[in-house]
Protein backbone atom coordinates (compact mmCIF):
# COMPACT_ATOMS: atom_id res chain seq x y z
CA UNK A 1 0.00 0.00 0.00
CA UNK A 2 2.46 2.23 1.19
CA UNK A 3 4.33 1.41 -2.57
CA UNK A 4 1.04 2.25 -4.50
CA UNK A 5 1.08 5.78 -2.71
CA UNK A 6 4.82 6.65 -3.46
CA UNK A 7 4.42 5.64 -6.95
CA UNK A 8 0.98 8.55 -7.26
CA UNK A 9 3.43 10.75 -5.82
CA UNK A 10 6.08 10.23 -8.02
CA UNK A 11 3.89 10.69 -11.04
CA UNK A 12 2.26 13.65 -9.66
CA UNK A 13 5.40 15.64 -9.04
CA UNK A 14 6.53 14.48 -12.03
CA UNK A 15 3.42 16.25 -14.12
CA UNK A 16 3.98 19.26 -12.18
CA UNK A 17 7.79 19.27 -13.26
CA UNK A 18 6.80 19.25 -16.79
CA UNK A 19 4.17 21.52 -17.21
CA UNK A 20 6.59 24.04 -14.98
CA UNK A 21 9.08 23.28 -17.41
CA UNK A 22 6.62 24.36 -20.38
CA UNK A 23 5.44 27.16 -18.60
CA UNK A 24 9.07 28.30 -18.78
CA UNK A 25 9.67 27.69 -21.94
CA UNK A 26 6.57 29.72 -22.85
CA UNK A 27 8.01 32.33 -21.16
CA UNK A 28 11.24 32.35 -22.20
CA UNK A 29 10.40 31.88 -25.90
CA UNK A 30 9.45 34.63 -28.13
CA UNK A 31 6.24 35.33 -30.71
CA UNK A 32 8.62 35.35 -33.75
CA UNK A 33 10.20 31.94 -32.76
CA UNK A 34 6.83 30.85 -32.47
CA UNK A 35 5.97 31.86 -35.59
CA UNK A 36 8.72 30.40 -37.61
CA UNK A 37 8.42 27.07 -36.05
CA UNK A 38 5.04 27.31 -37.47
CA UNK A 39 6.06 27.69 -40.83
CA UNK A 40 8.78 25.54 -40.47
CA UNK A 41 6.81 22.66 -39.49
CA UNK A 42 4.10 23.71 -42.52
CA UNK A 43 7.20 23.61 -45.28
CA UNK A 44 8.50 20.14 -43.58
CA UNK A 45 4.53 18.43 -43.51
CA UNK A 46 4.75 19.72 -47.08
CA UNK A 47 7.70 18.37 -47.97
CA UNK A 48 7.44 15.10 -46.87
CA UNK A 49 4.03 14.76 -48.83
CA UNK A 50 5.05 16.50 -52.09
CA UNK A 51 4.77 14.89 -55.30
CA UNK A 52 7.91 16.80 -55.82
CA UNK A 53 9.76 13.51 -55.55
CA UNK A 54 13.53 15.51 -54.75
CA UNK A 55 12.26 17.60 -52.18
CA UNK A 56 9.92 14.24 -50.97
CA UNK A 57 13.11 12.33 -50.56
CA UNK A 58 15.14 15.45 -48.79
CA UNK A 59 12.65 16.20 -46.59
CA UNK A 60 12.46 11.80 -45.61
CA UNK A 61 16.05 11.50 -44.64
CA UNK A 62 16.05 15.56 -42.72
CA UNK A 63 13.34 13.93 -40.59
CA UNK A 64 15.06 10.41 -39.60
CA UNK A 65 16.75 10.10 -36.55
CA UNK A 66 19.65 8.24 -37.14
CA UNK A 67 22.76 10.11 -38.12
CA UNK A 68 23.81 6.95 -40.72
CA UNK A 69 20.66 8.73 -43.15
CA UNK A 70 22.41 12.39 -43.29
CA UNK A 71 24.52 11.01 -45.85
CA UNK A 72 21.63 10.19 -48.19
CA UNK A 73 20.08 13.87 -47.33
CA UNK A 74 22.97 15.06 -48.72
CA UNK A 75 23.00 13.05 -52.05
CA UNK A 76 19.41 13.77 -52.87
CA UNK A 77 20.08 17.74 -51.89
CA UNK A 78 22.72 17.41 -54.77
CA UNK A 79 20.77 15.57 -57.10
CA UNK A 80 17.63 17.72 -56.80
CA UNK A 81 19.80 21.24 -57.11
CA UNK A 82 21.57 19.59 -60.36
CA UNK A 83 17.95 18.36 -61.81
CA UNK A 84 16.61 21.67 -60.80
CA UNK A 85 19.73 23.62 -62.62
CA UNK A 86 18.70 21.55 -66.09
CA UNK A 87 15.54 22.24 -65.33
CA UNK A 88 15.89 25.55 -65.60
CA UNK A 89 18.19 25.89 -68.89
CA UNK A 90 15.85 23.11 -70.90
CA UNK A 91 13.05 26.00 -69.88
CA UNK A 92 15.18 29.27 -71.31
CA UNK A 93 15.40 27.40 -74.44
CA UNK A 94 12.05 26.49 -75.00
CA UNK A 95 11.33 30.23 -73.93
CA UNK A 96 13.80 30.97 -76.48
CA UNK A 97 12.94 28.84 -79.31
CA UNK A 98 9.32 30.57 -78.84
CA UNK A 99 10.67 33.80 -78.75
CA UNK A 100 11.35 33.53 -82.15
CA UNK A 101 8.28 32.64 -83.53
CA UNK A 102 9.63 29.22 -85.74
CA UNK A 103 7.54 27.88 -88.27
CA UNK A 104 7.27 24.46 -89.97
CA UNK A 105 6.64 23.75 -93.76
CA UNK A 106 3.89 21.29 -94.62
CA UNK A 107 3.48 20.53 -98.05
CA UNK A 108 0.16 18.11 -99.43
CA UNK A 109 -1.44 17.27 -102.46
CA UNK A 110 -5.75 17.08 -102.28
CA UNK A 111 -7.93 15.88 -104.84
CA UNK A 112 -11.00 18.12 -105.54
CA UNK A 113 -14.11 17.43 -107.91
CA UNK A 114 -13.72 21.28 -109.34
CA UNK A 115 -10.68 23.99 -109.79
CA UNK A 116 -10.91 27.64 -110.06
CA UNK A 117 -9.65 28.35 -113.93
CA UNK A 118 -7.37 31.08 -114.17
CA UNK A 119 -7.56 34.10 -115.80
CA UNK A 120 -6.26 33.89 -119.11
CA UNK A 121 -4.52 37.23 -120.13
CA UNK A 122 -3.19 37.86 -123.57
CA UNK A 123 -1.48 41.63 -125.21
CA UNK A 124 -0.67 41.44 -129.23
CA UNK A 125 3.48 42.74 -129.12
CA UNK A 126 2.22 45.36 -131.23
CA UNK A 127 1.42 48.15 -129.83
CA UNK A 128 -1.24 49.50 -132.32
CA UNK A 129 -1.61 49.15 -135.93
CA UNK A 130 0.64 51.15 -138.53
CA UNK A 131 -2.19 53.15 -140.41
CA UNK A 132 -4.21 53.75 -137.90
CA UNK A 133 -1.44 55.53 -135.72
CA UNK A 134 -0.75 57.58 -138.42
CA UNK A 135 -3.84 59.31 -138.95
CA UNK A 136 -3.55 60.11 -134.95
CA UNK A 137 -1.94 63.41 -134.25
CA UNK A 138 0.42 61.86 -131.34
CA UNK A 139 1.90 59.34 -133.93
CA UNK A 140 2.36 61.94 -137.23
CA UNK A 141 4.88 63.97 -135.64
CA UNK A 142 6.68 60.25 -135.41
CA UNK A 143 6.17 60.13 -139.18
CA UNK A 144 9.81 60.72 -140.12
CA UNK A 145 10.77 57.92 -137.79
CA UNK A 146 8.07 55.37 -138.79
CA UNK A 147 9.46 55.30 -142.36
CA UNK A 148 12.39 53.10 -143.14
CA UNK A 149 13.53 55.06 -146.25
CA UNK A 150 14.11 58.18 -143.33
CA UNK A 151 17.33 59.08 -142.54
CA UNK A 152 15.88 59.12 -138.90
CA UNK A 153 14.72 55.99 -138.91
CA UNK A 154 18.50 54.82 -139.36
CA UNK A 155 20.31 57.31 -136.70
CA UNK A 156 17.57 56.06 -133.98
CA UNK A 157 18.00 52.34 -132.45
CA UNK A 158 15.21 50.12 -132.52
CA UNK A 159 14.54 50.15 -129.01
CA UNK A 160 14.57 54.25 -128.41
CA UNK A 161 12.30 54.42 -131.61
CA UNK A 162 9.86 51.85 -129.28
CA UNK A 163 10.33 53.55 -126.26
CA UNK A 164 8.47 56.67 -128.28
CA UNK A 165 5.82 54.73 -130.03
CA UNK A 166 4.97 53.57 -126.37
CA UNK A 167 5.55 57.13 -125.06
CA UNK A 168 3.20 58.34 -127.56
CA UNK A 169 0.50 56.10 -127.06
CA UNK A 170 0.23 56.07 -123.65
CA UNK A 171 -0.48 59.86 -123.54
CA UNK A 172 -3.77 58.79 -125.84
CA UNK A 173 -7.18 58.51 -124.30
CA UNK A 174 -8.66 55.19 -123.76
CA UNK A 175 -10.95 55.68 -126.39
CA UNK A 176 -8.06 56.61 -128.46
CA UNK A 177 -5.92 53.63 -127.53
CA UNK A 178 -8.97 51.57 -128.33
CA UNK A 179 -9.08 52.90 -132.27
CA UNK A 180 -5.60 52.74 -132.93
CA UNK A 181 -5.01 49.08 -130.62
CA UNK A 182 -5.76 45.72 -131.71
CA UNK A 183 -8.89 45.00 -131.08
CA UNK A 184 -10.28 41.65 -130.00
CA UNK A 185 -13.19 41.52 -132.44
CA UNK A 186 -10.77 41.45 -135.51
CA UNK A 187 -8.46 38.94 -133.50
CA UNK A 188 -10.57 36.43 -131.78
CA UNK A 189 -11.70 34.10 -134.97
CA UNK A 190 -12.48 31.02 -132.00
CA UNK A 191 -13.25 30.40 -128.52
CA UNK A 192 -14.13 28.06 -126.77
CA UNK A 193 -14.09 26.33 -123.19
CA UNK A 194 -15.05 22.96 -121.79
CA UNK A 195 -16.56 22.53 -125.66
CA UNK A 196 -18.74 25.29 -124.97
CA UNK A 197 -18.37 28.22 -127.24
CA UNK A 198 -17.46 31.61 -125.56
CA UNK A 199 -16.44 35.26 -127.01
CA UNK A 200 -15.65 38.80 -127.19
CA UNK A 201 -18.44 39.83 -124.68
CA UNK A 202 -16.21 37.22 -122.40
CA UNK A 203 -12.94 39.22 -122.43
CA UNK A 204 -11.74 42.12 -119.94
CA UNK A 205 -10.25 44.94 -121.71
CA UNK A 206 -7.72 46.73 -119.85
CA UNK A 207 -4.13 49.09 -121.19
CA UNK A 208 -0.95 47.81 -120.21
CA UNK A 209 1.98 50.03 -120.21
CA UNK A 210 4.13 48.31 -122.27
CA UNK A 211 1.95 46.50 -125.36
CA UNK A 212 -0.91 48.38 -125.08
CA UNK A 213 -4.68 47.00 -125.17
CA UNK A 214 -4.51 43.55 -123.34
CA UNK A 215 -7.64 41.07 -123.00
CA UNK A 216 -8.20 38.77 -120.19
CA UNK A 217 -10.60 35.43 -119.88
CA UNK A 218 -12.40 35.04 -116.56
CA UNK A 219 -10.74 38.33 -115.39
CA UNK A 220 -13.61 37.97 -112.96
CA UNK A 221 -14.93 41.54 -113.72
CA UNK A 222 -17.87 41.97 -116.11
CA UNK A 223 -16.15 43.56 -119.74
CA UNK A 224 -18.34 46.63 -119.62
CA UNK A 225 -18.44 48.06 -116.43
CA UNK A 226 -16.20 51.15 -115.71
CA UNK A 227 -12.68 49.74 -113.95
CA UNK A 228 -14.27 46.58 -114.11
CA UNK A 229 -15.32 47.29 -110.28
CA UNK A 230 -18.23 45.26 -110.74
CA UNK A 231 -17.59 41.55 -110.00
CA UNK A 232 -18.73 38.52 -112.52
CA UNK A 233 -18.63 34.96 -111.85
CA UNK A 234 -15.37 33.21 -111.89
CA UNK A 235 -15.10 30.25 -113.84
CA UNK A 236 -14.55 26.53 -112.34
CA UNK A 237 -13.51 23.69 -114.34
CA UNK A 238 -14.52 20.18 -113.92
CA UNK A 239 -12.47 18.38 -116.84
CA UNK A 240 -9.16 17.80 -117.32
CA UNK A 241 -6.87 16.48 -120.84
CA UNK A 242 -6.38 18.40 -123.46
CA UNK A 243 -9.06 20.50 -125.54
CA UNK A 244 -11.04 20.12 -122.31
CA UNK A 245 -10.00 23.53 -120.96
CA UNK A 246 -10.09 27.18 -123.08
CA UNK A 247 -8.97 26.97 -126.45
CA UNK A 248 -8.27 30.34 -128.59
CA UNK A 249 -7.65 30.69 -132.00
CA UNK A 250 -5.79 34.06 -132.82
CA UNK A 251 -4.97 36.48 -135.53
CA UNK A 252 -2.57 38.60 -134.70
CA UNK A 253 -2.63 40.89 -137.62
CA UNK A 254 1.45 40.79 -138.20
CA UNK A 255 0.89 42.69 -141.81
CA UNK A 256 -0.68 45.72 -139.54
CA UNK A 257 2.57 46.15 -137.49
CA UNK A 258 4.45 49.44 -136.66
CA UNK A 259 7.90 48.56 -138.84
CA UNK A 260 10.03 48.65 -135.29
CA UNK A 261 8.22 45.78 -133.74
CA UNK A 262 10.64 42.88 -134.66
CA UNK A 263 8.34 40.47 -132.23
CA UNK A 264 5.36 39.11 -133.84
CA UNK A 265 3.02 37.05 -131.58
CA UNK A 266 1.08 37.63 -128.51
CA UNK A 267 2.17 37.53 -124.75
CA UNK A 268 0.68 35.64 -122.47
CA UNK A 269 0.40 35.08 -119.07
CA UNK A 270 -1.84 32.73 -116.91
CA UNK A 271 -2.53 34.02 -113.62
CA UNK A 272 -5.33 34.16 -110.58
CA UNK A 273 -8.56 35.94 -111.34
CA UNK A 274 -8.85 39.52 -110.26
CA UNK A 275 -5.31 40.09 -109.70
CA UNK A 276 -3.37 42.41 -111.93
CA UNK A 277 -1.27 40.43 -114.49
CA UNK A 278 2.29 41.10 -114.86
CA UNK A 279 2.84 41.08 -118.45
CA UNK A 280 6.37 42.48 -118.79
CA UNK A 281 7.77 40.43 -116.20
CA UNK A 282 5.77 36.85 -116.05
CA UNK A 283 4.16 36.82 -119.48
CA UNK A 284 5.57 34.16 -122.03
CA UNK A 285 5.53 35.35 -125.77
CA UNK A 286 3.60 33.09 -128.52
CA UNK A 287 4.26 32.87 -131.84
CA UNK A 288 2.17 32.18 -134.50
CA UNK A 289 1.85 28.87 -136.83
CA UNK A 290 2.17 26.99 -133.88
CA UNK A 291 -0.48 25.29 -131.62
CA UNK A 292 0.71 25.72 -128.35
CA UNK A 293 -0.83 23.33 -125.49
CA UNK A 294 -0.30 24.72 -121.84
CA UNK A 295 -1.06 22.22 -119.22
CA UNK A 296 -1.74 23.65 -115.54
CA UNK A 297 -1.03 22.34 -112.32
CA UNK A 298 -2.86 24.28 -109.12
CA UNK A 299 -0.14 25.94 -106.60
CA UNK A 300 -1.59 26.61 -103.16
CA UNK A 301 0.05 28.54 -101.19
CA UNK A 302 -0.91 29.39 -96.89
CA UNK A 303 1.34 31.69 -95.03
CA UNK A 304 1.76 31.44 -91.33
CA UNK A 305 0.15 34.56 -90.48
CA UNK A 306 1.69 37.50 -87.78
CA UNK A 307 3.66 36.86 -85.28
CA UNK A 308 5.01 34.08 -87.22
CA UNK A 309 5.20 35.24 -90.82
CA UNK A 310 4.87 38.39 -92.07
CA UNK A 311 2.13 37.81 -94.69
CA UNK A 312 -0.77 39.96 -95.65
CA UNK A 313 -3.92 38.94 -94.42
CA UNK A 314 -7.28 41.13 -95.88
CA UNK A 315 -6.92 44.28 -98.49
CA UNK A 316 -6.97 46.78 -95.54
CA UNK A 317 -6.41 50.48 -96.04
CA UNK A 318 -3.18 50.22 -94.99
CA UNK A 319 -2.60 47.26 -97.64
CA UNK A 320 -4.23 49.85 -100.79
CA UNK A 321 -1.68 52.41 -100.12
CA UNK A 322 0.71 50.09 -100.97
CA UNK A 323 -0.71 49.52 -104.18
CA UNK A 324 -0.88 52.26 -107.28
CA UNK A 325 -3.12 49.29 -108.98
CA UNK A 326 -6.09 49.19 -106.13
CA UNK A 327 -7.94 52.14 -108.43
CA UNK A 328 -8.61 48.73 -110.63
CA UNK A 329 -10.47 47.42 -107.38
CA UNK A 330 -7.61 44.91 -108.02
CA UNK A 331 -7.10 42.56 -104.44
CA UNK A 332 -3.73 43.41 -103.31
CA UNK A 333 -0.82 41.42 -105.26
CA UNK A 334 2.98 41.65 -104.08
CA UNK A 335 4.31 42.11 -107.13
CA UNK A 336 2.02 45.31 -107.77
CA UNK A 337 3.42 46.35 -104.40
CA UNK A 338 7.63 46.06 -105.65
CA UNK A 339 6.11 47.98 -108.95
CA UNK A 340 4.61 50.30 -106.70
CA UNK A 341 7.71 50.91 -104.08
CA UNK A 342 9.93 51.30 -106.85
CA UNK A 343 7.76 53.84 -109.07
CA UNK A 344 7.61 55.67 -105.21
CA UNK A 345 11.21 55.92 -105.49
CA UNK A 346 11.63 57.41 -109.14
CA UNK A 347 8.80 59.71 -108.48
CA UNK A 348 11.18 61.15 -105.28
CA UNK A 349 14.40 61.29 -106.98
CA UNK A 350 13.80 62.07 -110.83
CA UNK A 351 10.33 64.39 -110.47
CA UNK A 352 9.08 61.60 -113.24
CA UNK A 353 6.82 58.18 -114.08
CA UNK A 354 8.38 55.38 -115.42
CA UNK A 355 6.11 54.73 -118.33
CA UNK A 356 6.17 50.71 -117.65
CA UNK A 357 4.35 51.61 -113.89
CA UNK A 358 0.92 53.86 -113.56
CA UNK A 359 1.49 57.31 -111.69
CA UNK A 360 -0.32 57.45 -108.66
CA UNK A 361 -3.48 57.43 -110.41
CA UNK A 362 -5.36 57.30 -106.93
CA UNK A 363 -3.95 61.03 -105.99
CA UNK A 364 -2.19 59.49 -102.94
CA UNK A 365 -0.13 61.82 -101.30
CA UNK A 366 1.44 59.56 -99.08
CA UNK A 367 2.84 56.00 -100.00
CA UNK A 368 5.20 54.02 -97.89
CA UNK A 369 5.94 56.52 -95.55
CA UNK A 370 7.27 58.82 -98.14
CA UNK A 371 5.15 61.79 -99.28
CA UNK A 372 4.38 62.39 -102.75
CA UNK A 373 4.19 65.34 -104.87
CA UNK A 374 0.52 66.12 -106.94
CA UNK A 375 0.33 63.48 -109.41
CA UNK A 376 -0.92 66.09 -111.90
CA UNK A 377 2.51 67.66 -112.60
CA UNK A 378 4.31 64.42 -112.66
CA UNK A 379 4.73 63.23 -116.59
CA UNK A 380 6.85 60.12 -118.14
CA UNK A 381 10.34 59.99 -118.05
CA UNK A 382 11.65 61.11 -121.50
CA UNK A 383 14.10 63.42 -121.68
CA UNK A 384 17.85 61.88 -121.46
CA UNK A 385 18.52 63.18 -117.88
CA UNK A 386 15.41 61.61 -116.43
CA UNK A 387 15.96 58.10 -118.46
CA UNK A 388 19.37 58.17 -116.44
CA UNK A 389 18.15 58.59 -113.35
CA UNK A 390 15.24 56.26 -114.02
CA UNK A 391 18.12 53.49 -114.91
CA UNK A 392 20.13 54.77 -111.88
CA UNK A 393 17.42 54.36 -109.44
CA UNK A 394 16.41 50.98 -110.39
CA UNK A 395 19.82 49.54 -110.63
CA UNK A 396 20.30 50.72 -106.86
CA UNK A 397 16.79 48.87 -105.74
CA UNK A 398 17.91 45.99 -107.26
CA UNK A 399 20.59 45.53 -104.62
CA UNK A 400 18.37 46.89 -102.09
CA UNK A 401 15.96 45.33 -99.71
CA UNK A 402 13.66 48.08 -98.77
CA UNK A 403 11.07 47.33 -100.79
CA UNK A 404 11.66 43.32 -100.52
CA UNK A 405 10.53 45.25 -96.39
CA UNK A 406 7.60 46.77 -97.86
CA UNK A 407 5.90 44.26 -99.84
CA UNK A 408 5.54 41.02 -97.74
CA UNK A 409 3.17 38.08 -99.57
CA UNK A 410 -0.55 37.45 -99.18
CA UNK A 411 -1.66 35.09 -96.33
CA UNK A 412 -3.39 32.74 -98.98
CA UNK A 413 -2.29 32.64 -102.68
CA UNK A 414 -2.99 30.51 -105.51
CA UNK A 415 -0.84 30.01 -108.58
CA UNK A 416 -0.59 28.06 -111.69
CA UNK A 417 2.24 25.72 -112.82
CA UNK A 418 2.34 25.82 -116.53
CA UNK A 419 3.88 23.00 -118.55
CA UNK A 420 3.94 23.69 -122.12
CA UNK A 421 4.31 22.11 -125.71
CA UNK A 422 3.48 23.28 -129.36
CA UNK A 423 3.52 21.64 -132.58
CA UNK A 424 2.79 23.80 -136.19
CA UNK A 425 -0.26 24.13 -137.11
CA UNK A 426 -2.36 24.42 -138.53
CA UNK A 427 -1.70 21.67 -141.29
CA UNK A 428 -2.10 22.09 -145.71
CA UNK A 429 -5.69 21.41 -145.42
CA UNK A 430 -7.45 23.50 -142.87
CA UNK A 431 -5.31 26.46 -143.98
CA UNK A 432 -7.99 27.70 -146.80
CA UNK A 433 -10.81 27.50 -144.24
CA UNK A 434 -8.86 29.40 -141.76
CA UNK A 435 -7.49 31.51 -144.71
CA UNK A 436 -11.79 32.39 -144.86
CA UNK A 437 -12.35 33.28 -141.53
CA UNK A 438 -9.45 35.96 -141.18
CA UNK A 439 -11.52 39.38 -140.88
CA UNK A 440 -8.91 42.11 -139.42
CA UNK A 441 -5.70 41.00 -141.49
CA UNK A 442 -5.14 42.08 -145.27
CA UNK A 443 -6.02 38.69 -147.34
CA UNK A 444 -4.79 38.43 -150.47
CA UNK A 445 -7.13 38.35 -153.73
CA UNK A 446 -6.85 34.91 -155.85
CA UNK A 447 -4.09 33.39 -153.43
CA UNK A 448 -2.46 30.15 -154.16
CA UNK A 449 -3.24 27.48 -151.13
CA UNK A 450 1.09 27.68 -150.13
CA UNK A 451 0.14 31.45 -150.07
CA UNK A 452 -2.90 30.38 -148.01
CA UNK A 453 -0.93 28.14 -145.59
CA UNK A 454 1.80 30.82 -145.49
CA UNK A 455 -0.20 33.51 -144.89
CA UNK A 456 -2.18 31.53 -141.96
CA UNK A 457 0.83 30.11 -140.28
CA UNK A 458 2.22 34.03 -140.23
CA UNK A 459 -0.75 35.40 -138.48
CA UNK A 460 -2.75 32.52 -136.77
CA UNK A 461 -2.03 30.90 -133.28
CA UNK A 462 -4.08 28.54 -131.18
CA UNK A 463 -4.02 28.19 -127.49
CA UNK A 464 -5.04 25.44 -125.58
CA UNK A 465 -5.35 25.93 -121.97
CA UNK A 466 -6.13 23.06 -119.43
CA UNK A 467 -5.84 21.35 -116.11
CA UNK A 468 -3.61 18.23 -116.47
CA UNK A 469 -5.49 16.78 -113.05
CA UNK A 470 -7.80 17.64 -110.33
CA UNK A 471 -5.44 17.89 -107.76
CA UNK A 472 -4.09 20.60 -106.46
CA UNK A 473 -0.68 21.32 -104.22
CA UNK A 474 -1.23 22.58 -100.99
CA UNK A 475 1.87 24.43 -98.67
CA UNK A 476 0.97 25.14 -95.34
CA UNK A 477 3.63 26.97 -93.68
CA UNK A 478 2.48 26.71 -89.48
CA UNK A 479 3.59 27.89 -86.40
CA UNK A 480 6.08 24.73 -84.60
CA UNK A 481 5.36 26.66 -81.01
CA UNK A 482 1.69 26.78 -80.48
CA UNK A 483 0.46 26.99 -76.67
CA UNK A 484 -0.36 23.49 -76.56
CA UNK A 485 3.51 22.54 -78.01
CA UNK A 486 4.80 25.45 -75.30
CA UNK A 487 2.91 23.71 -72.47
CA UNK A 488 4.16 20.38 -73.46
CA UNK A 489 7.36 21.07 -73.36
CA UNK A 490 7.52 22.75 -70.37
CA UNK A 491 5.57 19.97 -68.78
CA UNK A 492 8.16 17.59 -70.15
CA UNK A 493 11.22 18.76 -69.07
CA UNK A 494 9.72 19.95 -65.57
CA UNK A 495 8.40 16.07 -65.38
CA UNK A 496 11.50 14.65 -66.12
CA UNK A 497 13.96 16.24 -64.28
CA UNK A 498 12.14 16.89 -61.15
CA UNK A 499 8.81 14.68 -61.63
CA UNK A 500 6.94 17.82 -61.67
CA UNK A 501 3.10 18.18 -62.82
CA UNK A 502 0.29 20.64 -62.80
CA UNK A 503 -0.78 18.98 -59.59
CA UNK A 504 2.41 19.63 -58.00
CA UNK A 505 1.97 23.57 -59.07
CA UNK A 506 -1.11 23.76 -57.02
CA UNK A 507 0.42 21.59 -53.97
CA UNK A 508 2.68 24.90 -53.73
CA UNK A 509 -0.32 27.08 -54.05
CA UNK A 510 -1.62 25.46 -51.34
CA UNK A 511 1.24 25.71 -48.71
CA UNK A 512 1.42 29.45 -50.11
CA UNK A 513 -1.92 29.75 -49.16
CA UNK A 514 -1.73 28.03 -45.84
CA UNK A 515 1.37 29.94 -44.89
CA UNK A 516 -0.54 33.65 -45.68
CA UNK A 517 -3.82 31.99 -43.76
CA UNK A 518 -2.19 31.49 -40.29
CA UNK A 519 -0.06 33.93 -40.54
CA UNK A 520 -2.50 36.63 -40.81
CA UNK A 521 -4.56 34.94 -38.28
CA UNK A 522 -1.98 35.01 -36.01
CA UNK A 523 -1.90 38.58 -36.61
CA UNK A 524 -5.68 39.40 -36.64
CA UNK A 525 -5.15 37.60 -32.49
CA UNK A 526 -2.61 40.00 -31.41
CA UNK A 527 -4.31 43.27 -32.71
CA UNK A 528 -7.28 41.71 -31.31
Amino acid sequence: MSSELNYSTDVHASQLNHRSEWRSDIKQSKPEDSSNNSIAKQVQAFAEKTSCHGVQKIAEHKAAQNNCYRWKNVIWLCLTLFSFGMACHSLINILLDYSNYPTSTLMKREYVEKLEFPAVTFCNLNVAVFEKALLHEEFRKFRRILDPQSADWKKLSNPHKKHRIISAFNTLSQEEKKLVGHKIEDMLLDCQFEKLPCGVDDFFLFFNLRFGLCYSFNYGFHPRTVNGLENKEIRLSHKTGKEQGLVLILDIQSDLYMPMSDDVGVQLLLHKSRHYPDMEEQGIALAPGFMTSLGLSMMETIEAEPPYGRCVTTDSKEDRERNMYSFLGLGYARKTCMKSCLQVHIIRRCRCCDPNTVCNPSGLDNMFGLALPNPTNLTNCNSSRELRCLSSVEFEMKNDIICERECPPRCKQITYDVEHSSAVWPNKMLASSYYRDINGSVRLENASADDQLSFVRNNLLKIDVHFKSRSKTVTVTQPTYTWIVLLSNIGGQLGLWLGFSLLTAFEFLELLLDIVTVQSLRILRRLS
